[in-house]
């Protein structure tokens, strides 16, 4: 997938907003990569990520190289029988366990998944999801948050992310407006500010 910068201006400035909204998802949903995606390396300047997928399409494996501090981290992604993320564990280079998170869910009468909590080992509490349905019991809304942080999503009636949006502190910062080709692949991105201002464009081709 090439993305092809409209605006070079724009998109610096937003940069740093799009890696945070990002950050309760993977690279695969978040780029909505299309397909039996087997691994995803992402590479910028400063660090690089190596994403893994089992053929479910879950992220099993994640390495992240920070090459300026030679340093970085590898994390292990553990599921339930049912395919929900159950532990993950992140080890330093040397193997040493850096810290373990563990997720709980709750399910709706149909089965569904409508909330899920992540804390550490020692009981703190490191994010939380919520998950809205619509009358059909098709996926609308998803909400991610942490102690400081949360992440929007809205959906359309064939499951593709068309809204998201990134608050901090209970304020909003950044908007992203997803568009699809006719083959229901991701086209457009295009971020806003908190002043419905627009800072960015990224065309896929």
């Amino acid at each position: 997938m090439i993305a092809r910068l409209v605006s070079a201006v724009l998109v610096t400035i937003s940069v740093s907003s799009w890696d945070m909204a990002g950050f309760a998802e993977t690279t695969r949903v978040k780029d909505d990569l299309i397909g039996p995606v087997r691994s995803v390396t992402v590479k910028k300047s400063g660090y690089s990520v190596m994403e893994t997928y089992d053929r479910a399409g879950h992220l099993v494996d994640a390495v992240l190289d920070l090459s300026l501090s030679n340093t970085g981290t590898h994390s292990l992604f553990r599921y339930d029988r049912e395919g929900h993320l159950e532990e993950e564990l992140a080890l330093d280079p040397s193997g040493r366990l850096i810290f373990r998170k563990r997720s709980i869910y709750a399910r709706d009468l149909e089965g569904r998944n409508t909330a899920s909590v992540t804390v550490s080992d020692d009981g703190r509490f490191q994010n939380a999801e919520f998950s809205l349905y619509d009358q059909r019991g098709l996926l609308w809304e998803q909400l991610w948050v942490n102690s400081s942080t949360a992440y929007k999503s809205l959906f359309d009636v064939r499951g593709r992310r068309i809204y998201s949006a990134y608050y901090l502190k209970g304020a909003l910062l950044n908007e992203l407006r997803h568009r699809y080709d006719v083959l229901g692949r991701l086209h457009e991105l295009v971020s806003y500010d908190d002043h419905g201002v627009v800072t960015a464009r990224v065309t896929n081709e």
